[in-house]
């Protein structure tokens, strides 16, 4: 067995459970910002955020990360949740005020579709996000990578600290 994100064979139960577990960004030289996401904090450290705006946890999820020092946190919103988030989706990518679109996407406002520049959009980090999370296993939102690439399905409100510091 091979992984092909780790670019090394697979030879034990360990091995095959860590590639199962964790995704290297930096080695697969994967630029999040060709996804556009939203970022919240300035720390050095970078964890990844796949969110539907019209999801419970991914809410108690960006309402807990705002509260962490030391991280930027760079929230991809994808369209998970059908047809209304795909619009909302959109509405947030293609914003005329991009400061309403922030507050949307970080939980200050709630979720709605919202006035869009006209047709000079560019909608392909919709595309480029969903293939992306195909890419990565996100089967469901929330789903995090952490610095170290550690992944994370879903969310239970207060334990993002935890997880953040280094427990599974």
């Amino acid at each position: 067995m091979y992984d092909t994100w780790a670019q090394k064979e697979i030879t034990t139960l360990e091995e095959a459970e860590q590639a199962s577990k964790y995704i290297d960004l930096q080695k697969i030289k994967f630029n999040i910002e060709d996804l556009v996401p939203f970022t919240v904090g300035s720390g050095s450290k970078t964890v990844v955020v796949f969110t539907d705006p019209l999801c419970p946890s991914c809410a108690n999820l960006i309402s807990d990360l705002k509260k962490v020092d030391g991280y930027s946190f760079k929230i991809v919103e994808v369209p998970a949740l059908g047809d209304e988030s795909a619009k909302i989706v959109r509405s947030l990518l293609c914003a005329k005020d991009k400061a309403a679109a922030f507050d949307i996407a970080t939980g200050k406002d709630k979720p709605k579709v919202i006035d869009q520049r006209g047709n000079d959009c560019d909608t392909s980090p919709i595309g480029k996000r969903i293939i992306s999370a195909q890419m990565f296993g996100v089967k469901g939102v929330p789903f995090m990578i952490r610095n170290d690439g550690l992944i994370k399905h879903g969310y239970e409100k207060g334990t993002l600290s935890n997880w953040l510091m280094g427990a599974n």
